[in-house]
């Protein structure tokens, strides 16, 4: 199966008003079984448990306005592994690997320096399973943009995982999967008010639906 790294969502550096994308979707039928992901964390970063719960919170709105449902499981908080059984089972067909790292991990990527994360993505259209995020970035970011750190940080867990969830070519012109983030997108993202489009949240259903059934065969 060959994988591929999709470039970061990036805090764009250009602050000028841009035209206005898609509405707020939402999608009607409750995500069911066939539409849950596990999310397995690595908390690297040592993110405090305040701020990584409400970082969940607003990656959990997010993925829930596309029909998603998520579970989170800690799997070790810097370099101490987590006591959850869960972790040492084999990966699931929807299990997804969420790396939080800091400063120190994340600049081995040599990615450029206002990239906030990075998804491996399956090039043959499959669903991806492992995503970094690079926490200091996001910390620094929203603090010098006065933008709250835990909404943030969970704003760029989703785009992330849309990598994984959407597979290639990802990115769109407008929106939580916009590579390059304006005034604009920040804007939404602290006002809680990013979200997949609608095409974009079929695709991760479709995606979602056709990962689990294909092992069950």
């Amino acid at each position: 199966m060959k994988k591929e790294l999709a470039n970061s969502v990036a805090l764009s550096l250009i602050w000028a008003t841009i035209a206005c994308g898609a509405p707020r979707t939402s999608v009607a039928d409750v995500a069911d079984g066939d539409k849950q992901i596990t999310i397995r964390i690595h908390n690297y970063a040592q993110i405090e448990s305040s701020v990584l719960l409400k970082a969940e919170r607003t990656t959990d709105d997010i993925l829930r306005e596309a029909g998603v449902e998520v579970v989170w499981i800690v799997c070790s908080a810097g370099t101490i592994p987590a006591k959850e059984p869960s972790c040492g089972t084999p990966m699931g067909p929807t299990d997804v690997i969420l790396n939080l790292l800091p400063e120190s991990m994340s600049r081995r990527f040599h990615l450029r320096g206002d990239a906030f994360g990075v998804a491996l993505e399956d090039a043959e259209g499959g669903l991806g399973s492992d995503a970094w995020i690079f926490c200091d970035l996001v910390k620094d970011a929203a603090a010098q943009r006065q933008l709250t750190q835990s909404v943030l940080l969970g704003t760029v867990i989703a785009h992330e995982l849309g990598h994984l969830l959407l597979s290639t070519n990802s990115h769109s012109a407008f929106g939580l999967m916009r590579a390059n983030w304006s005034r604009k997108e920040l804007s939404a993202a602290e006002q809680r008010a990013t979200y997949f489009s609608s095409s974009e949240s079929k695709r991760i259903q479709q995606a979602l639906m056709s990962r689990r059934r294909s092992r069950e065969r």
